[in-house]
């Protein structure tokens, strides 16, 4: 019997050790993540701050969420009256971890109006995955108003119409 538990043992040591040396390795790599998104009581599922991100899916993304938990450049609520500033929000296309950060719908942006207007530009990327216009609109009025942009793009694919039976809240659709 004493056999047996001091197997279990050194079963369960060599096992715990084996984790601990994978979650290790994982997290060095960055090949796995503790999770990036939180579910958070006012606005749904949404991006934790400063967290690092690492998503392989139909493409590949690596980069940090900012400090206020959207992504890009952590541009402050507080802005600069002389700088333009735009909010894009939409899905997945306006997230964009398909893509590499400098060539997302927020970066390209951000570079031609700078470049157009001859000034900076801040744009800020509140794109979630799954989002459709009623929460778009909520995530709008939650967070995004905080930042006081100039304008608000909101980017609306058909879907978006149809409303997301998977989030809190009446579904609504466009008849």
């Amino acid at each position: 019997m004493k056999r047996i538990l001091a197997y279990g043992i050194k079963f369960a040591l060599a096992s715990l050790v084996t984790f601990a040396c994978f979650e290790a390795y994982f997290r060095a790599t960055e090949i796995s993540l503790p999770s990036f998104v939180v579910d958070d009581p006012v606005l749904g599922r949404t991006f934790r701050p400063n967290a690092r991100a690492a998503l392989v899916q139909e493409g590949f993304y690596m980069d940090r969420i900012n400090a206020y938990g959207y992504l890009g450049p952590s541009y402050p609520r507080e802005r600069k009256v002389e700088t333009p500033r735009v909010a894009i929000i939409g899905d997945s296309f306006v997230e964009a971890f398909q893509v590499f950060p400098d060539y997302s719908l927020r970066s390209v942006l951000e570079r031609e109006l700078s470049m157009r207007l001859d000034r900076p530009v801040e744009v800020l990327n509140f794109g979630r995955s799954g989002q459709d216009l009623r929460t778009m609109y909520t995530y709008y009025k939650d967070l995004v108003t905080q930042f006081r942009p100039d304008v608000t793009l909101f980017v609306v694919i058909d879907h978006a119409f149809l409303g997301n039976d998977k989030s809190m809240g009446p579904v609504c659709y466009l008849d």
